[in-house]
């Protein structure tokens, strides 16, 4: 998180790139960053190193990596990611979006590059990476002979006014996604798992909406 809220770290506050007069993260993706000063480089390393510790310290497991803002995929920004959760030991690190209607050449090509870097690093996770609507793209149109799919799918889940789970962002409903999968004959085995966050998240959801 470097795109909101107050830094762990001092270093990073005096940064005008990532934060402002203020001390606040101010980054935003409106210009790309490409490269990065050695006094920006450490201040981000120092900060993204406390934000580990403090997940940690409070006994909340760092299974992968990503960015609120997909900020990560900054070129400059992705360098020093990358060094960090190699360093602390986290395995993963979210990859750009690869999947879904192509709508730049110049921007895939740069995603491709970007995905490259995390394979060589052996970081990336899945094979895709994308919106709903993305991976519904992937299942419906694209040409592929795949017979087993690796994603990672970003949603935004909330519970529609009939109590059913749905992205909030392209309004799929999430079971939908996965009998579609199913009919497109994948060997979608994160389906069983993903019926069991949609079930939890479900329950979490109702049992939040008690206690407003």
């Amino acid at each position: 998180m470097i795109t909101a809220g107050v830094p762990l770290t001092d270093g990073i506050k005096k940064s005008g790139l990532f934060c402002s007069v203020e001390g606040r993260f101010a980054l935003t993706r409106k210009a790309r960053v490409v490269f990065l000063t050695a006094s920006e480089r450490q201040a981000l390393a120092d900060e993204l190193r406390a934000q580990i510790r403090a997940c940690r310290e409070n006994g909340i497991p760092l299974t992968h990596a990503d960015s609120h803002h997909h900020v990560h995929e900054e070129w400059g920004i992705a360098a020093v990611v990358i060094a960090v959760c190699r360093e602390h030991g986290i395995p993963y690190l979210r990859l750009a979006r690869n999947c879904g209607p192509r709508h730049s050449f110049v921007g895939e090509l740069y995603r491709r590059c970007l995905n490259l870097q995390l394979r060589k690093a052996k970081l990336a996770r899945t094979r895709y990476f994308g919106s709903l609507a993305d991976f519904m793209h992937l299942l419906e149109r694209e040409a592929t002979s795949e017979t087993s799919i690796s994603a990672e799918i970003t949603v935004h889940p909330t519970l529609r006014s009939d109590g059913m789970l749905v992205d909030k962002t392209t309004g799929r409903v999430f079971e939908k996604v996965r009998r579609a999968a199913l009919r497109a004959r994948r060997d979608f085995s994160v389906t069983t798992t993903a019926a069991r966050y949609i079930d939890a998240y479900r329950a979490l959801l109702s049992s939040r909406r008690l206690f407003r």
